[in-house]
């Protein structure tokens, strides 16, 4: 398996303060966050290269996913592979530059979330490389889901193997009974209650057999 790459930016304008407006930030179009619409980009075409998965787009946020939803979407993508056991993941792209979302499993979610004003040392490189590790962890294992039940009962989420606590919990109050019932029955079906990451796509056979001749052409005989 090829390891993911970053796409190489040139040109992208750093923070800009403005000295002039005291105390008071002001905010910037968001110019700078551009590069990480096309890193989540990158991580499709990786994913779509690496792993046996379907790419579909564009698509709607399942009810549970679009509730958590805290802006405006340009665009949806799901990527899921049609086995069972195997996580789905939807990213959910901001109508503003740079604003990502990623949902996973049935109620687990991770949003990129970035100040944008100008007073700030935010910096794109700073959420893509949480954008990458949240997609890529997702990727190659999965994410661990569980319900506590009962009158204030709360779903929670957790991605293992990371440098940051990529974690959350989600209340239970306003979802149907019926509905968590529903998740209880599809969790039970997994080991740990843990949606695994993608089954890496194999070679075709005709390609194997196309290296393997252009390895020997030309040899002479004996």
């Amino acid at each position: 398996m090829n390891e993911y790459a970053r796409p190489v930016f040139s040109g992208v304008r750093g923070v800009v303060r403005s000295h002039d407006m005291g105390d008071q930030p002001t905010w910037d179009s968001g110019e700078r966050f551009h590069p990480v619409g096309a890193v989540a980009q990158a991580l499709i075409e990786h994913v779509d290269r690496e792993y046996d998965v379907v790419i579909d787009a564009p698509v709607a946020l399942p009810p549970t996913h679009a509730r958590g939803l805290g802006h405006d979407v340009s665009r949806i993508v799901r990527i899921s592979s049609g086995r069972s056991g195997e996580v789905t993941v939807w990213l959910a792209f901001g109508a503003a530059p740079g604003v990502i979302s990623v949902f996973a499993g049935l109620f687990s979610q991770f949003d990129m979330w970035f100040c944008g004003c100008d007073m700030c040392d935010e910096t794109w490189q700073g959420v893509a490389d949480a954008l990458e590790e949240v997609f890529l962890l997702l990727a190659r294992g999965g994410v661990a889901e569980s319900l506590e039940p009962g009158r204030s009962g709360r779903a929670r989420w957790s991605l293992t193997s990371s440098s940051m606590d990529w974690s959350g919990v989600m209340p239970l109050k306003g979802v149907r009974r019926l509905q968590q019932r529903h998740w209880g029955e599809q969790l039970s079906q997994l080991a740990d209650g843990r949606w695994s990451g993608w089954t890496p796509r194999l070679q075709s056979r005709d390609h194997v057999e196309e290296d393997h001749a252009s390895e020997h052409q030309g040899t002479p005989s004996l």
